[in-house]
């Protein structure tokens, strides 16, 4: 018995859905005939992709590859689409960009040299922790990430760290903080905190830096995916944060400053991501060599001189 596309993206609709009823609303076909489907499926591999109760709904080890697999397949229908739209009408389609804040230094200059080559592509950019990112890309939400690189290796993505960047804490200009000269953690740790949402990384990095001074995670009082949203926020209150240092110079603009700390606070690879494939679409990997190149001639600036 053979398997074809068609019955994966049925079996994709019920593990989206976790319900047949849903996914055979959703599919326009009797629950009977999507059950036989996944049921053929299940037969063609000898093994059980869904367990299902009166009140649940399970995935099994096989039901997750096999779903992992199904999302990859049709990312790869997705990307004939996006070329044969591009042979036809001259490079056209969209490229799905997911970026951290760290990102946002460096990815408008090559964003922008990108859209001189390829003016017919649409570009979407969502800003997202690394975490999400990662995940959008593994389900075919996105064709590329770029973000902090510090998340475990995958068989199915192809990463390349491109940079390695200093993140430093900042405040506002009138915070009690701003003219204590160098600042110690227990400093540090007396005020509440703003942070991206989601960012378990970066509290996980701000937790060691305050642990090393047998301190716990300072009280977080605000989260946001919105930099300009942070930026507004610290500069109307007394929170800190910790943000790329590529990104102070839009601080300082708004406001805000860099505050001197003891020791060094961290710092993070930067670089980009996508899922292996033997060839890829034309605009993605016009965009990378773009990338690439804007970060060649990026020259990041260490964090001793960054107040000079």
């Amino acid at each position: 018995m053979q398997i074809d596309f068609r019955q994966l993206r049925q079996f994709l609709a019920v593990v989206e859905l976790k319900s047949f009823t849903a996914a055979a609303e959703k599919l326009h076909m009797t629950q009977p005939a999507l059950t036989r489907s996944v049921q053929q499926i299940e037969e063609r591999f000898g093994v059980k992709l869904i367990e299902r109760g009166s009140k649940s709904f399970e995935l099994t080890p096989f039901g997750h590859m096999l779903a992992e697999r199904a999302r990859l397949i049709e990312q790869e229908f997705a990307h004939i689409d996006s070329e044969m739209a591009a042979l036809k009408s001259g490079e056209t389609g969209t490229l799905r960009i997911g970026t951290g804040v760290s990102a946002i230094g460096y990815l408008p200059n090559a964003l922008a040299a990108f859209r001189e080559q390829r003016p017919n592509v649409c570009v979407r950019v969502t800003v997202d922790s690394m975490d999400s990112n990662v995940a959008a890309l593994l389900r075919g939400d996105l064709d590329l990430i770029c973000t902090a690189i510090e998340f475990p290796r995958h068989p199915t993505l192809k990463s390349e760290r491109l940079l390695e960047i200093a993140n430093i804490v900042i405040a506002s200009q009138s915070h009690p903080l701003a003219d204590r000269g160098t600042l110690t953690p227990k400093d540090l740790h007396d005020y509440s905190w703003a942070t991206f949402s989601s960012d378990e990384l970066a509290r996980g990095r701000i937790g060691a830096y305050f642990a090393a001074s047998e301190l716990d995670l300072p009280h977080i009082g605000f989260e946001t995916n919105d930099l300009e949203i942070l930026f507004a926020m610290l500069a109307r209150s007394d929170y800190l944060a910790s943000v790329p240092a590529l990104v102070l110079d839009e601080a300082r603009a708004r406001g805000l400053t860099r505050l001197r700390i003891k020791g060094s606070f961290w710092s993070i690879g930067l670089g980009y991501a996508h899922v292996r494939t033997a060839h890829l679409p034309l605009a993605l990997s016009s965009f990378i060599t773009t990338l690439r190149a804007h970060i060649l001639t990026f020259k990041p600036v260490h964090p001793s001189v960054l107040d000079a």
